[in-house]
């Protein structure tokens, strides 16, 4: 071998955060020559949680050559398979000569961890948790049509902010998730949902996947969503107006000094924990207003 390899690579892989683009898989390569000019790089995985990766590069003697941030395509069937736990993975990059790509230059292999594909990194990557919204999965549009044909049915329209009747259309959508709860409790059959912390506790990780899901019904019937996020519980919000912030999440510090930059009618607050609560709690009761300051 007469070539060296440094890289910087993550240590701990998340696929939400790495399919957003929150999070490179390698942040750099750097190839040390000596002499040996054009070179291939090639970079695999163990389970092959993205494709392979191949390049030229050239590095002189005592030159070096470097790749930042190379563009790796992840593989879903592999990070979202049906995985619980952390799983253990190699990343390898080899450098061969460009005429004999069985001559091996030089190698180097890093372990890294693979956390489970439905997994919201909450502390490292908390806006990865918008990656999870699914307006177009199949049960999400019907949802949609269902509380669509509710709102008709009173006589007014649902057509996202078109027809000026947000609340309504927010409270239907509610009102035929929450029956559809009631029949067949969890709806985790029928989608896939992220996976809290384990210190998080249940009760949370349950709300998270509560809020995604109505977040995911808002967004299919036209309205913009927004997910608070706080330490004890989780709300799913809609903007009264189409203004939107650059992610679906935010946090309380956030909203201090961005929730009204642009928010002439406020935003609808929900608590969608109440999708799965068997009492009868009305949607007033569980949706509160946030209000332009005066």
């Amino acid at each position: 071998m007469s070539v060296s390899i440094q890289a910087s690579i993550e240590k701990e892989i998340n696929f939400a955060a790495a399919s957003m683009g929150l999070q490179p898989l390698i942040h750099r390569v750097v190839i040390c020559g000596s002499g040996e000019g054009e070179m291939v790089c090639r970079i695999t995985a163990e389970p092959e949680f993205f494709s392979g990766y191949e390049c030229s590069v050239t590095a002189g003697e005592g030159a070096k050559a470097e790749l930042e941030a190379p563009d790796l395509r992840l593989n879903p069937a592999v990070c979202l398979s049906d995985r619980t736990e952390p799983q253990q993975g190699t990343v390898t990059i080899e450098v061969c000569g460009a005429d004999d790509q069985e001559r091996i230059l030089g190698r180097l292999d890093t372990e890294v961890v693979l956390q489970p594909g439905l997994y919201w990194d909450e502390k490292r990557y908390p806006e990865s948790l918008a990656g999870f919204l699914q307006p177009e999965h199949p049960f999400v549009q019907q949802i949609a049509k269902q509380a669509a044909d509710l709102v008709r049915a009173g006589g007014q329209p649902a057509e996202g902010y078109r027809s000026g009747n947000v609340r309504q259309q927010a409270e239907c959508l509610f009102r035929v998730l929450r029956e559809r709860e009631a029949e067949k409790g969890t709806s985790d059959a029928v989608m896939q949902f992220p996976r809290m912390m384990a210190e998080n506790g249940q009760g949370r990780g349950a709300a998270v996947e509560l809020a995604v899901l109505y977040a995911s019904c808002l967004e299919a019937a036209g309205l913009n969503p927004i997910i608070a996020a706080a330490r004890e519980s989780v709300l799913t919000g809609v903007w009264m107006s189409n203004v939107a912030f650059s992610d679906d999440l935010i946090r309380p510090a956030q909203m201090e000094k961005e929730i009204w930059k642009n928010l002439p009618e406020g935003m609808l607050l929900i608590d969608a924990s109440a999708l799965a609560d068997s009492s009868a709690v009305s949607f007033s009761v569980r949706a509160g207003m946030l209000s332009p300051a005066p």
